[in-house]
């Protein structure tokens, strides 16, 4: 059922064919699946590998031992929280694309409508409104965002960023490999997701809480809930 790729030296196989590959390009109905560098590609999904397991349709794909599960799952790629339908998902400094969902590009939180952002101080694009990065203003419904240790303001709140990506509305909190979400909140620090709702959050021996509650990490003091995001210096 589900195409299992692999690679170094490894029999690809899928639905009981048996692909091999070494740099020749694979083939089945049609799909051209490429290796060595090259984009595998299945249904229009271009997938990615060097030290890859890719396991498509419904079954996990697998980048350095990190389980992405496509189809509607949600896929993660070193923090990156990746939602998927359809969709080409690249890494490695290439734009991430999709419809409805968050993208993290290396801490830069992205939100996307189903209109392509771009990185790299190209404009990124939501709902006509351009924002950009690389210490260039961000702009999100006339409300100007700065970021690299700027202030962040929305909405009379000011956000404070040094190496955090912070959003709102659920705001998504990024400090050091930590993704806290906010408002229903699911916290994880590389991938393991720590408890909430009034629970005490825990890393390396450091209490984390919500709801109105003081979020504490390595002498950031965050405070959501419509009130000032402190970063201790």
């Amino acid at each position: 059922m589900g195409m299992v790729l692999r690679h170094r030296g490894i029999v690809l196989r899928h639905r009981g064919i048996t692909l091999r590959h070494r740099g020749i390009a694979l083939r089945h109905r049609g799909i051209a699946l490429r290796h060595r560098g090259i984009a595998l590609r299945h249904r229009g999904i271009a997938l990615r590998h060097r030290g890859i397991v890719l396991r498509p349709l419904g079954m996990s794909l697998r980048y350095r031992g990190i389980a992405l599960r496509p189809l509607g799952m949600v896929l993660r790629h070193r923090g990156i929280v990746l939602r998927h339908r359809g969709i080409v998902l690249r890494h490695r400094g290439i734009a991430l694309r999709h419809r409805g969902i968050v993208l993290r590009h290396r801490g830069i939180a992205l939100r996307h409508r189903g209109i392509a952002l771009r990185h790299r101080g190209i404009a990124l694009r939501h709902r006509g409104i351009v924002l950009r990065h690389r210490g260039i203003a961000l702009r999100h419904r006339g409300i100007t965002l700065r970021h690299r240790g700027i202030a962040l303001r929305h909405r009379g709140i000011v956000l404070r960023h040094r190496g955090i990506a912070l959003r709102h509305r659920g705001i998504v909190l990024r400090h050091r490999g930590i993704v806290l979400r906010h408002w229903g909140m699911v916290l994880r620090h590389r991938g393991i997701a720590l408890r909430h709702k009034g629970i005490a959050l825990r890393h390396r021996g450091i209490t984390l809480r919500h709801r109105g509650m003081v979020l504490r990490h390595r002498g950031i003091t965050l405070r959501p809930l419509g009130n000032i995001l402190r970063h201790r210096r």
